[in-house]
Parts: C-alpha cells; sequence; structure tokens
C-alpha cells in the first residue's frame, strides 16, 4: 500500500482523493469486484437488489431520510461558511508572517502530523520539531487533525515552530512555495 504524501496534491480535494484511492480497502474492493463480476449469479443478485432498492425507495423511510437530509443542509451550509469566513479573516493576517519567515529561511522543514501536533503521544513529534528548530531549520508541522489542534488555518509554537492545517498547507503551497528554491524544501512523512 502506497502512502499518499501531502505535498504531491495540488488541492485538498486531490489530497484526498489519491488518500482514498491508496488505501488498502479501495484495493481490496477493486481486487474483489474483478472476481465477482465473473461469475453469472451476481446478475441475479443485482436483478433481486434492485427490486428491494425500489421498494424501500417508495417507503416511509424514504421520506425519513429525505426529510432528514434537507433538514441538514441548511445547518452545513451555515457551519462550512461560518468556518470558511474565519479563515479567510485568519489567513490575510497570517500570510504576512508565513511570507516573511519563510522567506528569511534557510531550510523549511514539512513535517506531517497526522493525529494532530498538541495530542500527548505526539512528544516524539514535538521532540523532533525543536531539535530542528535549534539546528536553525524553519519548522513547518502539517496537521491533518482539526479537533486535537482546534485551530483553522496555522500557529506558531512557543519554540517557534508552525502549525498548519493540511488546508492551509495547500495556501502556502499555492502562494509562496512557487517562489522558493527547490532545494531549501525538505518533506519528512
Amino acid at each position: 500500500m502506497k502512502r499518499t504524501k501531502f505535498n504531491h496534491s495540488s488541492n485538498i480535494f486531490a489530497y484526498w482523493y489519491a488518500h482514498i484511492k491508496s488505501n488498502g480497502i479501495w484495493s481490496f474492493l477493486t481486487r474483489a469486484s474483478r472476481y465477482v463480476r465473473r461469475y453469472l449469479f451476481i446478475s441475479r443478485l443485482i436483478k433481486y437488489a434492485s427490486l428491494i432498492i425500489a421498494v424501500i425507495e417508495t417507503s416511509a423511510t424514504l421520506v425519513l431520510v429525505a426529510t432528514a437530509f434537507v433538514a441538514a443542509i441548511p445547518l452545513a451550509v451555515i457551519s462550512f461558511s461560518f468556518t470558511a469566513l474565519l479563515s479567510a479573516l485568519k489567513y490575510k493576517k497570517i500570510n504576512p508572517m508565513i511570507k516573511a519567515e519563510l522567506e528569511k529561511a534557510d531550510k523549511i522543514i514539512f513535517i506531517e502530523a497526522k493525529k494532530g501536533y498538541n495530542r500527548k503521544k505526539s512528544a516524539y513529534l514535538n521532540r523532533m520539531a525543536v531539535c530542528f528548530k535549534e539546528e536553525g531549520y524553519t519548522v513547518i508541522i502539517v496537521s491533518r487533525s482539526f479537533f486535537t489542534d482546534r485551530m483553522l488555518s496555522a500557529k506558531k509554537t512557543k519554540e517557534g515552530v508552525w502549525v498548519v492545517m493540511l488546508n492551509y498547507f495547500f495556501v502556502i503551497k499555492r502562494k509562496f512555495l512557487s517562489q522558493i528554491d527547490e532545494s531549501k524544501l525538505i518533506y519528512i512523512y
């Protein structure tokens, strides 16, 4: 199973698509579908499954599910809009600081933190970031966890290490990293 690297994707949607396709479950389902398609009983199974689905679609269950789905749409739109607005306001404040930090850096290290930076179990990650900072590197930790880090874009820790969310990494990549020499960039997965 090949892991998806966050710096190889052009945006957050491409990253998640590649991440899902690199998953072992995805490859298992692909192999299983190849074997299952060859057998004749699948056509009968599909016929009976479609009959059951047709019965369920016309039932009251569909009405209840559809009502819940329609009621959830405004809540999702409001929460995503609020998050996007807060992120946009935060980007205007953080972008100049990140730009200045990246321009003065000799070498920049991006460290992937899949489970967040502020977890108790991330002591190794914390120590590694501090060691790189003591060596004179600019350290940017890319976190995929909104819940453990509780931020929308980026923050500077007390050790002078930047922690950025995965979605904000793509903003940094698009706006600032294209202007920086590739030999200065190091990625740790």
